[in-house]
Order: structure tokens, then C-alpha cells, then sequence
């Protein structure tokens, strides 16, 4: 059993193992890169866009409702990684990321002009340009899946602009 004076700490204990695995577990690290350089290198040579997504994964409530709403289910079903080579780029307050992580995820956040979170930005490594910028947007996952396709498609000639149904 354990003594009552350690029941504050248990309790604090789990607020916050529960606030890390919710800014973690609940996101499917899987696909995610969290290296520009490698996330960049891999999509070229698969012939993929590059979904650079900036977050505050463990403070910015719109950020939260993105990933739960277009990323979670795309991520857990494969069909991100189909379309895009997906990379991850965090701002998180309640844990310290490497500090190495911290100074490459501030570059990249200032070389790509993002002024806020959640910034996502689909980009074709290969002709080097930008095929769409968004931040929150209500859609669901098969929406967002498709809106990838269309971009890509539209930057290779396959004349399917984002907005054409």
C-alpha cells in the first residue's frame, strides 16, 4: 500500500505521463520524419511531395484537432505515406526537445515563413515548389488524402487543380 503523503506525487506523476503520451502516443510516429534532410532525400527519390507540418503538439489546441481529424486516420491507414513523405516539425512547451532539434526545427520554421501552428505545407522536392499552405482546416482524412493527390497531380500536368471537384 502505498503511504498517503505519496499520493501528491503519484497524482502529479500521472498528470504528467499522461499530457507526454497525449502529445505523443496519441500521434502515430510511425511515418513521421523529424529530419528535413532525410524526410527531403526520401520523398525525392520516391517520386512524393514532402508534408512538412508544423505543431504545437502538446499546447496549440488546432494543431491537436488537425491531427486528430486528417492525420491520426491517414497515418494509421497508410494512405499518407502513399502520397506524401510526411515530416513533422514540433514547438512543444511542456518537454524540451534536443537542443540539436530545437535549432533545426526553429530554422526550418523560419526558412519556410511560418508565423504560426499549425502551419502545413506540401512541397515538391524535385521542381522546388510549393504546391499548397494551410493552417487549421476542418476536412477529414479522405478529403485531405485526396486534396495531397490533386496537388501533385496539378504540378505534374495531370490538369486536377485543388479546387476542381
Amino acid at each position: 500500500m502505498v503511504a498517503p503523503q505519496h499520493y501528491g506525487g503519484l497524482a502529479l506523476f500521472a498528470l504528467a505521463l499522461a499530457s507526454y503520451s497525449r502529445a505523443d502516443s496519441d500521434f502515430p510516429q510511425s511515418v513521421w520524419h523529424e529530419d528535413y534532410s532525410s524526410a527531403e532525400t526520401t520523398a525525392r527519390e520516391s517520386d512524393k511531395a514532402l508534408l512538412l507540418f508544423f505543431t504545437g503538439s502538446d499546447w496549440c489546441i488546432w494543431c491537436q484537432k488537425l491531427e486528430q481529424e486528417a492525420f491520426r486516420e491517414t497515418v494509421l491507414s497508410g494512405s499518407l505515406a502513399s502520397v506524401a513523405v510526411p515530416l513533422r516539425i514540433d514547438f512543444p512547451q511542456s518537454r524540451a526537445l534536443p537542443p540539436k532539434r530545437q535549432r533545426a526545427n526553429a530554422i526550418l520554421k523560419e526558412a519556410w515563413n511560418v508565423d504560426a501552428v499549425p502551419s502545413v505545407i506540401l512541397y515538391d522536392p524535385v521542381s522546388k515548389k510549393e504546391l499548397w499552405r494551410h493552417g487549421y482546416a476542418q476536412i477529414s482524412a479522405d478529403d485531405y488524402i485526396d486534396r495531397i493527390r490533386r496537388a501533385v497531380a496539378f504540378e505534374q500536368g495531370l490538369n486536377k487543380p485543388l479546387d476542381s471537384q
